[in-house]
């Protein structure tokens, strides 16, 4: 008989012994304990005279499996009234009872009977003796442990004893039946005789027998005669205006009938009036016509019903697909190329229904929020000339070409070469399998081929390294140790087999060109040494070099190092808990690429039981296992050396799902959460998804099967909740070929391909419904194609998934392509050689604060203009690294540091667009008052006395705020943008930036927190008389509101000009009359006046106006030039330039005239005792 375990198959070399009652008496009832008391501490026996108490506290009466029950809290236990009391059996005993665990309970006892009769749990298994050799007795069953009710019976016959539980025969071994006579103890219930080994456990209806029971008695004790079937939900889509008829047997063909009976459905309700047509037949067909035009989701219920009674209520769920949620032609073009295959009309429906799901509960709301929080990225993108001019107009497209999450797939070594014949024997070949494998996959391990004992796929290892990396596909190994099954008691059993009962998937005696050790040998020469300290130092030997020797040859990006170490503790049971932590240090010292990361590795976790309590039980053992590699156990030896931390970077988790009771993807994501918080430094990863079918460890039976539409589900939800969760930074399918099932095992249905049906059936490979949903998340909803075209800055900021994109500027009918790895928000320049463009800004003021140490405002640098703070501010000072930094003021209790500035660089302004931008590198104002402190600057109207605008960071009680602070004519108006709610410390660099409109009469203000988009925060109306023509800095920073230790940092402040004119737009929206002089130089009209002049004095370059534009103005005093400005002076550069001889126009002083477009100005001309003075107006481009 053969059973599995975690996807190996194993051998069952004990017979399973049945009794054959002939000439036996049958079973009388000695003793019976029913916990129906409901209070106290007495358990009585209703039978015999075996009366029981609870010891150390009695609160635990509940209801149980029969009337009540108690659960004992891991201290108190069940003893026995006073020794002997239970009676001595002659020929046959049988004990049998109901237990459900609460808690972990590895060693535990659920009975001892004066130390003869035991029952124990280990490692998630069941130990019974009748001869006082319970902790060496065989172990049997599985995940007895899962916190559900369990019932069992032990039983010996005089020779052999078995083990049945829930009515099923689990095991069998020869073994005398001990007598009770020999000494006087007491019995226990939920503990051992003396206390010891108390569990946490509920207990109920406790039967002790004078003989074996019957099959029949065994299955009426635990309630599974006559039982009902369980139903399953199911789930069909179909298009639109379509009949949907499902064959049988329908809504039955995944519902179970563990008696063996015929099931029919019963209907318990339709799809409800006006939603269409619904029959449902009693084989499980059905019939569907939705209404009309309809679309969306509609629901049935029914029972599947045998001779025993009904099941429980299922839900079939029909998806009608909105055309607009069908797959798109693009998107059936795409799978149907890369895969190469055709889908169905049926594939089509089924698979939207699943990637388009029409229904949005608050698991997937929550995690599509995340997915955009967590796993997108902005990349600002500036896009310039040959001269570092911003270029406007510029299409900037970023296409993700490889995810940074690793939707990885686990393969098997030979099929690259097709060295078992798995492709060919069933209709595919060698280029399906590459095809289908980068489709779906950015990464790939292998199933066997990196474990060190499976030594004969070890020769193809090189080449299949050498395929992923000329495909781009990184390799992950898993794995380099399996520390072996059991622990030194199970290696101590009399008769234990090596490799069986303790020590499988150590390496054996079979060695490879790559692998040489033989740890299991080295086990068993310790096993028959005296197990002295030099013995484990020969053992610990073996083991190291066999770490060394694997970790040392394969280039790999990550290592599963350690492998489920929850039941595969043998070697650290042997040398210590501590050499966990020195495996990870090995690996580390030498695995060829030092970027190589290294995980634990573990089964059970997230997909774990939804009922019970196994998950928090196997949940707090992988705690403790993952503790120990951060701070590791003494070794020991007590003279052995303290090993260090472990080098580990990430926590595994096999991720194989097998039981839906319960299942819900919040669940799932809330249990990565718990190793999340616990440590938020390690990465999480998914090693070995798959949703199996689940089948009984021992007989091989069927318990459930899985629909494909039920598999691919699982597989969207799963893969979309481990995707949300920002510390996942992979998932990796585990079964991706395998041979599709004939009939009668269905163990492969788990797989995402089939390689055909063999000779005579349907050529492969076969492309499941789980392997499209997978393909579909990664390649299609998952992916991100973004464009945009830049603004006048020469930026534009686009978001897609985290990963590496090609980035595509597109100007002028010219393509300009890179590669761009995008990791975190970020920004680049684009620099295009052979484009130069004329600016459409420019800045006026610039202070980058780069000057020497202890710098006072009023004396830094402004490198672009010639504005300038007056007055002293000793608490605001350059440091020295490029920042201002603004400090308390000591000797102020009220008001700050409040300086205004000099005129402008270009005078007094009315109209245009200007920017305000300045850098915050760190806010830290934790101390002062709990409001009061801010620092801002702000636009002056100094013929209005006042600010014409201020922006500014201040706090207040609910957090630091970005505010705005202008005069409005009325009285001071204070308009809220942005609040940081409890935070008073930024450490990210806040942007700050402002768009002034003089023209609408309106302030933009934008935002930017770190390497963040940058968001538009509010508009603010300006007065309709607004004059800008200074600057002011101010910082309340006196000793009541900003603590001694407060301070802000200043990275830059920067006035700009945008919306910048030039000759080039000028030229572009000139009616030429078809002249064809348009050059700067050209003079087309002959009026003297050039192009470029004419578009600076706002002239018509074809008609003669220069009278009109240039004349001399003299007054009764000084002579003056007057004329009109056809731009902004920020847009051309006028001076008044003289010369006393038409050739030296350098020596006497100009005057940089200033003005906005369409100002008429008079500029004096030079006075002083000339002889003959020459004026002339030069106007030039910067």
């Amino acid at each position: 008989m053969n059973y599995l375990i975690n996807g190996t198959k194993y051998f069952l070399l004990t017979a399973l012994v049945c009794f054959i009652h002939t000439g036996a008496h049958a079973a009388n009832l000695l003793h019976h304990w029913s916990f129906d008391e409901g209070s106290g501490s007495a358990v009585a026996d209703t039978v015999g005279n075996a009366d029981m108490s609870v010891v150390t506290g009695s609160s635990g009466w509940t209801s149980g499996k029969v009337n009540g029950a108690f659960a004992l809290n891991g201290s108190n236990y069940i003893l026995s009234n006073a020794n002997d009391q239970v009676a001595n059996p002659s020929t046959g005993v049988a004990i049998a009872g109901w237990f459900q665990t609460t808690g972990n309970v590895d060693r535990d006892y659920i009975y001892e009977i004066e130390r003869e009769f035991g029952m124990r749990i280990r490692n998630s298994s069941l130990q019974t003796s009748f001869n006082g050799n319970t902790s060496g007795a065989p172990r049997y069953g599985e995940n007895v442990d899962d916190g559900l009710w369990h019932h069992f019976v032990a039983q010996n016959n005089g020779t052999t004893t078995q083990i049945y539980l829930d009515g099923q025969l689990i095991g069998s071994f020869t073994e005398s039946l001990g007598t009770l006579t020999s000494e006087s103890r007491p019995s226990a219930i939920g503990a051992r005789y003396s206390g010891a080994r108390p569990m946490l456990a509920i207990f109920d209806d406790f039967r002790y027998y004078d003989a074996v029971l019957t099959l029949s008695e065994i299955e009426a004790l635990a309630q599974i005669s006559n039982r009902p079937p369980v139903a399953v939900n199911d789930s069909y889509s179909d298009a639109q205006n379509t009949l949907l008829m499902i064959a049988a047997p329908g809504v039955l063909g995944n519902d179970t009938e563990l008696d063996g009976d015929s099931l029919t459905a019963s209907l318990v309700a339709g799809v409800g009036v006006g939603n269409g047509t619904l029959n449902l037949s009693s084989d499980g067909s059905f019939s569907y016509d939705p209404p009309t035009d309809f679309s969306g989701i509609v629901t049935f219920t029914y029972q599947a019903v045998d001779q025993d009674g009904s099941s429980n209520t299922a839900t079939v769920t029909l998806t009608i697909l909105d055309p607009s949620a069908s797959l798109t032609v693009e998107e059936v073009a795409q799978i149907e190329t890369d895969l190469g295959i055709t889908l169905t009309a049926q594939e089509k429906l089924d698979l939207a229904s699943l990637v388009k799901p029409q229904s949005t509960p608050a698991w997937r709301t929550s995690a599509e929020s995340r997915i955009e929080t967590h796993r997108k990225a902005n990349l600002t993108v500036e896009v310039v000339d040959s001269q570092l001019n911003p270029i406007l107009g510029a299409t900037v497209r970023m296409e993700l070409k490889n995810h940074a999450f690793k939707f990885g797939g686990v393969l098997t070594v030979m099929d690259l070469t097709d060295a078992s014949n798995n492709l060919s024997d069933n209709g595919s070949t060698i280029a399906d399998w590459e095809r289908l494998t980068k489709a779906l996959f950015n990464s790939v391990g292998l199933n066997n081929g990196f474990k060190p004992r499976i030594v004969g796929q070890h020769q193809y290892l090189p080449n299949f390294l050498t395929w992923a990396s000329n495909n781009n596909l990184p390799v992950r190994g898993h794995l380099l140790i399996w520390p072996g099954t059991g622990d030194v008691d199970d290696m101590d059993v009399p008769g234990a087999v090596s490799g069986v009962d303790y020590g499988r998937h150590l390496t054996e005696s079979t060695s490879s060109a790559f692998a040489t050790k033989n740890v299991r040998g080295a086990v068993e020469t310790y096993k028959a040494s005296a197990r002295t300290q030099a013995d484990k130092d020969a053992l610990k030997a073996v083991v190291d070099s066999e770490i060394v020797e694997w970790a040392s040859q394969w280039d790999v990006f990550e290592w599963d190092v350690i492998n489920e170490t929850l039941s595969n503790r043998l070697l650290m049971d042997i040398l210590g808990y501590d050499q966990m932590a020195h495996w990870f240090h090995l690996a580390k010292q030498n695995m060829p690429n030092p970027e190589t990361t290294l995980f634990i590795n573990e089964f059970q976790l997230p997909s774990a039981r939804f009922t019970g309590t196994v998950y928090e039980t196997r949940k707090a053992t992988y705690f403790s296992r993952i503790d120990q590699l951060l701070t590791p156990p003494a070794p020991l030896d007590p003279s052995g050396t303290q090993v260090l931390p472990a080098p580990v970077d990430g926590v595994g988790f096999q991720s194989r799902f097998r039981f839906l009771d319960g299942y819900d993807p919040a669940v799932v994501y809330n249990r990565l959460e718990e190793f999340a918080t616990r440590y938020p430094t390690l990465e999480l990863i998914g090693t070995e998804f798959e949703l199996k079918d689940d089948y009984n460890w021992l007989t091989g039976d069927l318990i459930q099967a899985y629909d494909e539409v039920t598999r691919a589900q699982v597989t969207e939800e799963v893969l979309t909740t481990y995707f949300s969760h920002d510390q996942v930074t992979g998932m990796n399918a585990w079964d991706v070929f395998n041979d599709q099932p004939d009939g009668t095992d269905t163990a492969y249905t788990r797989s995402m391909f089939y390689y055909g049906d063999g000779p005579g059936g349907v050529d492969g490979p076969i492309v499941k419904l789980n392997a499209l949903v997978w393909y579909y998340l990664h390649r299609i909803r998952y992916h991100s194609d973004v464009n945009d075209t830049t603004e006048a800055n020469g930026q534009t900021i686009l978001r897609g998934f985290k990963g590496e994109h090609l980035l595509t500027v597109t100007y002028d009918g010219n393509d300009y392509v890179s590669t761009q790895t995008v990791l975190a928000d970020g920004s680049i320049q684009v620099q295009l050689n052979d484009v130069s463009v004329t600016s459409t800004e420019k800045t006026l003021e610039h202070w980058p604060f780069d000057d020497v140490v202890s710098t006072e405002l009023s004396a830094a640098t402004n490198v672009s203009g010639s504005a300038a703070f007056l007055g002293s501010a000793g608490t605001l000072l350059t440091d020295g690294n490029g920042a201002l930094v603004a400090s308390q003021d000591a000797s102020k209790t009220s008001g700050g540091t409040f300086l205004g500035s000099s005129a402008i660089t270009i005078g007094s302004r009315s109209t245009g667009v200007y920017e305000l931008e300045f850098v915050l590198n760190t806010v830290h104002l934790t101390g002062g008052d709990a409001s009061g402190a801010s620092i801002g600057v702000g636009l002056n109207d100094s013929a209005n006395g006042g600010d014409l605008f201020r922006v500014r960071i201040n706090k207040t009680g609910a957090g630091l705020a970005l505010n705005t602070f202008f005069d409005s004519g009325a009285g001071n108006a204070y308009t809220g943008l942005h609040t940081f709610n409890s935070i008073y410390e930024l450490t990210d660099p806040l942007k700050v930036r402002v768009v002034v409109d003089l023209d609408d009469n309106t302030a933009d203000i934008y935002m930017t927190e770190g390497m963040g988009a940058e968001t538009l925060e509010g508009q603010v109306a300006l007065r309709s008389d607004a004059v800008w023509d200074q600057l002011s800095f101010v910082a309340v920073n006196n000793s009541t509101d900003w603590g001694v230790s407060d301070v802000v940092e200043m990275d830059y402040l920067k006035i700009t000009k945008l919306e910048v004119d030039n000759y080039d737009l000028w030229e572009t929206r000139t009616n030429w009359g078809g002249e064809t002089l348009t050059a700067r130089t050209d003079d087309p009209d002959g009026d003297q006046l050039v192009n470029l002049l004419e578009f600076a004095l706002g002239g018509d370059p074809v008609v003669d106006d220069a009278i009109t534009l240039l004349p001399i103005v003299v007054g009764t005093a000084t002579p003056q030039l007057q004329f009109t400005l056809g731009v902004d002076s920020t847009e051309l550069n006028f001076r008044l330039q003289h010369s006393e001889d038409l050739s030296d126009w350098s020596t006497l002083p100009e005057t940089v005239v200033h003005g906005e477009s369409g100002e008429t100005v008079q500029v004096p001309l030079l006075q002083g005792a000339f002889d003959t003075l020459f004026s002339r107006l030069a106007v030039s481009e910067d």
